[in-house]
């Protein structure tokens, strides 16, 4: 309830059982935008780097870096 610190956590935040890594949940989620950015570009690296207001050199570090 508001006011009586206790918040509602929404359920996916709530897993307190898992390991927090930053990087690894930074690099997950780049993962995923790049992926919905290619998808948009239909599978263009340069467009999707435009899309994205990045570079096409930061996309490929993300690309290799998921292996």
């Amino acid at each position: 309830a508001v006011g009586d610190g206790t918040a509602s956590v929404p359920a996916e935040a709530a897993v307190l059982d898992e390991p927090l890594d930053l990087d690894e949940a930074v690099h997950q989620a780049e993962t995923r935008v790049l992926q919905r950015a290619l998808a948009r570009c239909n599978g263009n690296l340069t467009g999707a780097a435009r899309l994205l207001g990045t570079t096409r050199n930061r996309l490929y570090r993300v690309q290799r870096r998921e292996g």
